[in-house]
């Protein structure tokens, strides 16, 4: 659905969901309805190469939704290409000015991680971008490209999910 809102509503600034799977924000034919056998076909034939639907909200100024990789026990090569694609789906939104992924308390999923050896150096075209909000906490090497990379960049808020007056 995530996706289907994306690739639809040109006028959208602002996208909040609790948490949605990799399949929402880089898979054309993201579907609930879809068992997980089909989900992982579709993401082995279909986005290895990136046809995904192109996203038309290009003024989205901001995105509260937190993305799960996969499961614990997946390849960490698999989840490593899931996550450059989602990066690189989100480097698009050059508008963008606060980025908030959070996550509920599940254990058994793995979250996007905002880390530059998982593609996080693709959102440098994000040269709007004043706050980031994502758990785990960036690493030391990271926070420190995050800084040096969006000139607007304010504030790192660590939990801020609920909190719009924190960002």
């Amino acid at each position: 659905m995530v996706n289907l809102i994306l690739c639809t509503c040109e006028r959208l600034v602002s996208i909040k969901a609790d948490m949605v799977e990799v399949r929402d924000v880089v898979c054309p034919c993201s579907s609930s309805s879809l068992p997980s056998s089909s989900l992982f076909s579709c993401l082995q034939a279909q986005c290895q190469s990136d046809t995904s639907l192109p996203w038309v909200c290009k003024d989205l100024q901001e995105w509260r939704i937190g993305i799960t990789v996969g499961s614990v026990g997946d390849e960490v090569t698999e989840t490593v290409r899931l996550s450059r694609l989602i990066f690189a789906r989100l480097a698009g939104l050059t508008k963008l000015r606060r980025l908030v992924v959070q996550f509920s308390i599940r254990d058994d999923l793995l979250k996007l991680e905002f880390r530059l050896d998982r593609g996080l150096e693709q959102l440098k075209t994000l040269q709007h971008l004043e706050s980031i909000s994502c758990l785990p906490q960036l690493s030391e090497e990271d926070s420190t490209w995050v800084m040096d990379t969006f000139p607007r960049y304010q504030q790192y808020v660590e939990s801020a999910w609920d909190s719009p007056d924190t960002i």
